[in-house]
C-alpha cells in the first residue's frame, strides 16, 4: 500500500493530521512520499 501511494490516497480521504513520526521512522518509503507535503509530521 504503502509503495503504489494506497495509504497517502487512503489517509488523506479520512485524516487531516500530519502522520504521526513514529509510522515515518518505521517507514521510510512512506517518509519520501509526505515530505515536503501537509502530511509530513512537523518538526519540534
Amino acid at each position: 500500500m504503502i509503495d503504489d501511494g494506497t495509504y497517502i490516497k487512503l489517509y488523506r480521504k479520512y485524516f487531516r493530521d500530519p502522520i504521526a513520526a513514529d509510522l515515518i521512522v518505521e517507514r521510510p518509503k512512506l517518509a519520501k512520499q509526505v515530505m515536503n507535503t501537509d502530511l509530513a509530521p512537523s518538526r519540534r
